[in-house]
């Protein structure tokens, strides 16, 4: 058995200590925020539907309800990038841009989102189902919306309008910056695609589009 002589025992405390001090005064690693952005799309040379749409509050598969930063390394597993998160979560940021760009599109009446407005003609709701990295092929940000457009002028219990599942992949960088730019871009195809399918859905509808 080898025995430690006291003083060697006690120095031995102190680098210890020192040690741990040091290790504990270290500045902690900084959280860095990532939002969805990308340029607001244009449609030309098409009139406008004269009605109103509600885009409603989506929501999301409780996996991707957080604002964690996912992606899948191998089939049946996620991880999170430990420092790096979105700003909102996924719903809300994905909601706040179609509201943008239902506005911006100028093909319909009026566009509304924050407030509960029941008079509005054509309501918008959808699920986030998927919202990550994907790495089991090349490396790409996918994004699935389940929408659905209610036409309230049938009532409340009237049957959807429009009810379509969406999925966008799109290449990226595997990290956090790389993931949100890649996110951006498969947001920017999911919403053209989305006002395109709710904008020609309304039209065949509604009788006071502007034809």
């Amino acid at each position: 058995m080898v025995r430690i002589r006291p003083g060697v025992a006690f120095f031995i405390l102190i680098v210890v200590f020192i040690t741990g001090c040091v290790g504990l005064g270290r500045p902690s690693p900084q959280a860095r925020m990532y939002a969805v952005e990308y340029p607001e799309p244009a449609f030309k040379g098409l009139p406008p539907v004269n009605e109103a749409v509600r885009v409603g509050r989506l929501s999301s598969s409780r996996v991707f309800s957080g604002r964690a930063i996912l992606y899948r390394p191998e089939p049946f597993s996620l991880a999170a990038y430990p420092y790096d998160y979105w700003a909102a979560a996924p719903a809300d940021m994905v909601r706040d841009l179609l509201a943008r760009d239902l506005r911006v599109s100028g093909l319909f009446k009026a566009v509304f989102a924050r407030q509960d407005y029941d008079n509005a003609r054509f309501h918008l709701d959808g699920e986030i189902v998927e919202f990550f990295e994907d790495d089991t092929g090349g490396p790409a940000a996918v994004i699935r919306l389940d929408a659905v457009v209610f036409d309230r002028k049938g009532g409340k219990d009237a049957s959807p309008l429009l009810q379509r599942s969406y999925r966008f992949r799109e290449p990226c960088e595997r990290n956090a910056r790389g993931v949100a730019q890649g996110m951006s871009r498969a947001v920017a195809n999911l919403s053209e695609r989305l006002i395109l399918d709710v904008y020609h859905s309304a039209s065949r509808v509604s009788t006071g589009s502007n034809r």
